[in-house]
């Protein structure tokens, strides 16, 4: 029983990762990979390694994360989902995205 669960686990796992590897390599703007069974944690997961969530002294949220240039796509869905209006900001210098708000 285990071991068929940890197979459903990493199946599914392997199933999302394919989809939103997939997502980028076409270099669209397709939100199917947000509908992800995990896509929540991992959108949790990827923001406490690239940016962070928080809120300000007079009780306005923030939001900032900053990764590389080739991630512009990941950026973008991130923005779509998070139903955020900022503008992406490109940095050729340093060849690096950022999203804050």
């Amino acid at each position: 029983f285990i071991r068929n669960m940890h197979m459903d686990n990493k199946s599914l796992i392997m199933a999302d990762n394919k989809l939103y590897n997939n997502t980028l390599l076409n270099k669209i703007k397709d939100t199917t990979f947000m509908s992800m069974k995990h896509f929540k944690n991992w959108l949790s997961g990827f923001v406490v390694g690239d940016g962070y969530f928080g809120i300000k002294k007079n009780m306005t949220h923030s939001f900032n994360i900053t990764l590389k240039k080739t991630d512009i796509i990941t950026l973008e869905n991130i923005k779509y989902y998070l139903n955020l209006t900022s503008k992406i900001y490109v940095d050729n210098k340093y060849n690096k995205v950022q999203l804050h708000t």
